[in-house]
């Protein structure tokens, strides 16, 4: 094998070793030694955060985040992921709840409103996982997500009220405040702003 050849075989070999993850996002134990230098560079936070999800599990769509995958021995993921998809998967449960109330609830059964209100006991996890994903923000950034996750979790507690009276309408008002949180969120890891507008319409008081 030429001199070149050796040489690519060994960047197509160590590819996978060279992805890197900044210090806050490694797991323990993970190795990021590379033999040879192929020039690949790291993912920075919000790419690792930015995993296309779907169903259950998670397509990374950057080949360099699969590539991550790979590596974890236990078939874990980078602190920050399963929190991020924890936060992605209860905003699609609130919006089809949103969406069966604001059309349905003319026949909702009292069973059903009682299962929203068990839904928020899960719901109210949320706004720590906000706060889990942030630790890979910036200092401005970690302190626009605290407030965003203190106002979330104050006003899903405030949500159980109209959900255990069925006031659909006071529901769906404060269901949108609550979608607010979470697209505040989104927008803070997105780097889009680090002020919070949702929180100034403020939440019920309990």
């Amino acid at each position: 094998v030429g001199r070149r050849s050796a040489v690519f075989l060994a960047c197509a070999a160590g590819s996978a070793a060279a992805f890197s993850v900044p210090p806050s996002m490694q797991l323990r134990g993970s190795r990021t030694d590379v033999a040879v230098d192929c020039s690949a560079s790291p993912l920075g936070r919000r790419q690792m955060l930015g995993a296309t999800l779907f169903g259950t599990g998670a397509i990374l769509v950057n080949p360099q985040v699969a590539s991550a995958r790979k590596e974890v021995s236990d078939g874990g993921l980078p602190p920050g992921i399963a929190e991020y998809m924890g936060v992605v998967k209860a905003k699609k449960q609130w919006t089809q709840i949103g969406k069966r109330v604001a059309e349905g609830h003319a026949e909702m059964p009292a069973e059903e409103w009682t299962n929203i209100q068990g839904f928020l006991r899960k719901f109210y996890d949320t706004g720590k996982e906000m706060e889990e994903v942030s630790n890979a923000f910036s200092n401005d950034e970690r302190k626009a997500v605290a407030e965003v996750a203190k106002g979330f979790k104050k006003a899903v507690k405030a949500i159980d009220k109209p959900a255990k009276e069925k006031d659909w309408e006071a529901f769906m008002t404060q269901h949108a405040q609550l979608l607010a949180y979470i697209e505040d969120f989104q927008d803070i890891r997105a780097g889009k702003k680090k002020e919070v507008k949702s929180s100034q319409n403020g939440v019920v008081d309990l």
